[in-house]
């Protein structure tokens, strides 16, 4: 509706441009059309432009975004600047190194540089479904906090290791459909966890929850109401 009244009507495009001297956008590698279209009608006939992105960490195509926007920046507006920025400050140098490599063989120039300290080498795993993943999940952060010989995805570290806390494991995962799966599993085998990122009423265990609690007897109050709920929760969810 944004784009619709900008490009039907040129007074709103003149209001909105007039209160905005410049735009810079972050994450610039996955905008998709529209996005890019009500950018353009934001800017008018003006290059007073600055993006920052990464063509390799576009990770919502399912949206229509695409890179391309990005990589072809310089060929649309002639004027820019191109500042590449290459030293890494979040990664140590084994995961670079890995990164590098795989640019590498896809004839990349592209370089990635180090300024984290060293740390275990990093280890790619295949496994034949959804299960043995969260099983191999489960057995990697027992042999962590055990301080066993594997020590999840560290191959070559000296065994009997000294054990690390839960709360030095973390999971990353690129999208909240994911978590549910990861949370059930941690749960089942009694792995303490908490998640980040998700409000906590948005949650689908938390909806349940209140629904569940819903349909307790009124007369349960206190611990028989706990007593109670987390009994339901736990046969709703196959735990016990």
């Amino acid at each position: 509706e944004t784009v619709n009244l900008l490009e039907t009507d040129e007074d709103a495009a003149e209001t909105g441009r007039a209160r905005k001297r410049w735009f810079s956008v972050d994450e610039y590698q996955d905008t998709n059309p529209l996005q890019e279209r009500l950018l353009e009608l934001w800017l008018g006939d003006r290059d007073d432009l600055c993006v920052v992105g990464d063509e390799d960490q576009t990770i919502y195509t399912f949206t229509g975004a695409t890179s391309e926007y990005l990589t072809g920046f310089t060929a649309r507006y002639p004027s820019a600047r191109e500042i590449t920025l290459s030293r890494n400050y979040r990664s140590s140098p084994e995961i670079l190194a890995l990164a590098n490599r795989l640019l590498a063989s896809e004839g990349r120039r592209k370089r990635l540089v180090a300024t984290m300290p060293a740390g275990p080498i990093p280890a790619i795993r295949r496994f034949a479904d959804g299960e043995a993943e969260l099983a191999a999940l489960v057995a990697s952060i027992r042999e962590l906090t055990s301080g066993g010989t594997d020590r999840g995805t560290a191959p070559g570290t000296a065994a009997g290791a000294a054990p690390i806390s839960a709360s030095e494991v973390a999971i990353l995962v690129r999208i909240n459909a994911q978590i549910p799966p990861i949370e059930a599993a941690l749960t089942k085998a009694r792995i303490p966890f908490r998640v980040r990122g998700q409000r906590f009423f948005e949650r689908p265990e938390v909806r349940e929850a209140l629904r569940l609690l819903k349909r307790l007897p009124d007369s349960a109050t206190g611990p028989m109401l706990a007593h109670l709920l987390e009994e339901r929760l736990r046969l709703d969810m196959g735990y016990i």
